[in-house]
C-alpha cells in the first residue's frame, strides 16, 4: 500500500466509529497521510490524535486503511459501520482538510516526541523548512529552531498552564498553547497576535501620554494655586499701599496747603502793598516769584490729590446743565497773560446757540485750562491755539488745537498716562509733572466720553472729547418752524 493517500479516490470499508456519546477511538491506521502540507504520521500515534480529534467539537471521526475522514456528531453508521449514503463514497468533509484550513497554527507530536500533524499555518508562523514538516520529525529540532527564531517569551498573567506569548526576532507576537494529551502527546496552537500587541503599545503609549498630560494639569494647578495664593498676598499689599498712600496725600493736603495759602496770601498783601510800600523796588520782583511759585506749587498737589481720588475711584462728579462759551472765556482769561508772555495768539472758535451740556463746571474748567497750559508750553513763539466747540449728534465736540512741535505717532500711546513725559529737545525746558493729559483723560472718562489725540510732528497737535447734551434736541430745532 502506498504511504500517500488520495482522498480522492474511493476509500476502502471504513470503520465508522460514532461518537454521539463518547470519546473518538481510532483504529487499524497503519499507513501515513500527507497532503496539502499537512502531515499525519498515525503509526502508533492513534491515541494521540484520537485525542486532539476529541476537540474537534461537534465532528466525529471516520478512520479506515485508506484514509481519515470526519463525520458530523450524532451521525449513525448502517449495520457496517459505513456512513449513511452509497457505500464506499467518502464523507462530505475530511478532518485533514479542516485542520488545513485552521487560521491558527496547530501540530501534534506523540508521546515519543514525533511530529504527528500540523498544518500550513503552523510552517508559517515559526517559518519551518518542509523538511521538518515531514511526519515523525522529532520535536526536539523543532523546538532547537524556534528558540533561535524567539527573542522573548512571556508567561501572561492569569494564564492558563502551558499558555504564553512570544517575540518573534522579526518583531511579529505569537500566543503558544501546549497541552498534554492523556496518552502523553503534546498539542500546540499558535494565534498571530501582532496587531493586538501593536494595539496594547499604542494604547500604553497614549495612556503614558494621558498620565503626563494629567501630570502636567496638576502641576499647572498647583502653580494656578500658588498663583492665586501670591495674588491674594499682593492684592492685601496693594490695598493696604493705596490706604498708606491716601492717608499719606491726605496729610501732605493738610500739612502743605496749610502754609502755602498763608504763603500765597501774604505774597499777595505785600504785592499790592495794602500795609504801605515795600521798600527797594527788587523786594516788589521777589514777591511775585513767591506767589507765583506758591501758586504753582498749590496747583500741583491739587492735581496729585485729584489723580490719587481718581485711581481710587473716589473722585465724585456734580454734573448740571451748563453752557460751554461762559466756561472758554474763563478759561481764556486765566491763561491769556501766559500766551502773550509766550508770543502766541489765543483764538476761540464757538458755534452759536450751542445746547447746554450735562458737565462738572470744576472738572470741564479744570479739563480745558489742562489742555490749553500744554499748548501754549509747547508751542513756539509766533504760533496759534484754538478752542473749538461745535454741536454734533447728541452731544457737543470740544477741541484744543495748536501750532505746537507736535509728536510722533509712535509715542501717542505714552501720554496721558499719569507722571509720562515725552522728552523732546522743547519739552526738557520746560516744567511740567506729566499729570495735566491724564487728569484730563480722567475727567473726560468719568463724562462717559473719551480724549482722542491727533498729532503729527512739525504740524501740531489737536485734542479732542464730546459731551452729552443736557437735553436732546433735533439738530434743526434752533432753525424753527418753517416759513
Amino acid at each position: 500500500m502506498s504511504a500517500v493517500s488520495d482522498f480522492g479516490q474511493t476509500p476502502r470499508p471504513a470503520l465508522w466509529s460514532g461518537v454521539a456519546n463518547g470519546p473518538l477511538m481510532l483504529a487499524g491506521l497503519g499507513a501515513a497521510v500527507l497532503t496539502a502540507g499537512l502531515a499525519v504520521s498515525v503509526r502508533d500515534a492513534a491515541p494521540a490524535l484520537s485525542n486532539v480529534l476529541m476537540m474537534a467539537g461537534p465532528l466525529g471521526v471516520l478512520t479506515g486503511a485508506g484514509g481519515l475522514w470526519l463525520g458530523r456528531r450524532g451521525a449513525r453508521g448502517g449495520p457496517d459501520g459505513v456512513p449513511p449514503g452509497n457505500k464506499g463514497e467518502a464523507p462530505p468533509e475530511s478532518l485533514v482538510e479542516a485542520v488545513q484550513m485552521m487560521a491558527s497554527a496547530f501540530a501534534c507530536w506523540d508521546a515519543e516526541g514525533r511530529l504527528v500533524g500540523a498544518n500550513a499555518a503552523f510552517a508559517r508562523m515559526f517559518n519551518l523548512d518542509a523538511e521538518l514538516m515531514k511526519p515523525d520529525s522529532p520535536h526536539a529540532e523543532f523546538s532547537r529552531l524556534t528558540r533561535q527564531a524567539i527573542r522573548q517569551s512571556v508567561k501572561p498573567d492569569g494564564g492558563a498552564p502551558g499558555l504564553r506569548e512570544v517575540e518573534f526576532t522579526d518583531g511579529r507576537w505569537a500566543q503558544i498553547h501546549e497541552r498534554r494529551t492523556p496518552s502523553g502527546g503534546l498539542v500546540m496552537t499558535a494565534v498571530d497576535i501582532t496587531g493586538l500587541k501593536l494595539r496594547e503599545v499604542e494604547r500604553s503609549r497614549d495612556e503614558e501620554a494621558m498620565r503626563d498630560a494629567v501630570s502636567r494639569l496638576e502641576a499647572s494647578k498647583a502653580q494656578l494655586s500658588d498663583l492665586a495664593s501670591k495674588y491674594e498676598t499682593e492684592k492685601f499689599r496693594a490695598i493696604e499701599a493705596s490706604r498708606a498712600k491716601s492717608e499719606f496725600l491726605a496729610n501732605m493736603s493738610h500739612e502743605l496747603r496749610t502754609p502755602l495759602n498763608a504763603i500765597i496770601g501774604f505774597s499777595e498783601i505785600m504785592g499790592q502793598e495794602l500795609f504801605g510800600p515795600v521798600g527797594a523796588t527788587q523786594y516788589r520782583g521777589y514777591v511775585t516769584d513767591i506767589l507765583s511759585s506758591g501758586q504753582h506749587l498749590l496747583a500741583l498737589i491739587n492735581d496729585v490729590l485729584d489723580m490719587s481720588k481718581i485711581e481710587a475711584g473716589k473722585m465724585a462728579l456734580y454734573r448740571e446743565p451748563l453752557s460751554v462759551s461762559p466756561l472758554v472765556e474763563e478759561a481764556f482769561r486765566l491763561v491769556r497773560n501766559r500766551a502773550e508772555t509766550s508770543g502766541l495768539m489765543l483764538f476761540a472758535d464757538i458755534e452759536d446757540d450751542l445746547p447746554e451740556v450735562l458737565a462738572d463746571p470744576r472738572a470741564l474748567k479744570q479739563i480745558l485750562l489742562n489742555l490749553m497750559s500744554n499748548s501754549i508750553k509747547f508751542t513756539p513763539a509766533g504760533g496759534r491755539v484754538c478752542v473749538r466747540a461745535e454741536e454734533e449728534e447728541n452731544g457737543v465736540r470740544l477741541s484744543v488745537e495748536d501750532t505746537g512741535i507736535g509728536i510722533d505717532a509712535a509715542d501717542l500711546h505714552r501720554l496721558a498716562v499719569p507722571f509720562e513725559q515725552v522728552e523732546t529737545q522743547q519739552s526738557k525746558t520746560t516744567q511740567g509733572t506729566g499729570l495735566g493729559l491724564a487728569l484730563s483723560k480722567a475727567f473726560v472718562e468719568l463724562h462717559g466720553s473719551n480724549l482722542t489725540i491727533e498729532s503729527a510732528p512739525g504740524q501740531g497737535t489737536r485734542v479732542s472729547f464730546s459731551l452729552a447734551l443736557a437735553e436732546v434736541r433735533p439738530r434743526d430745532a434752533a432753525a424753527g418752524p418753517e416759513a
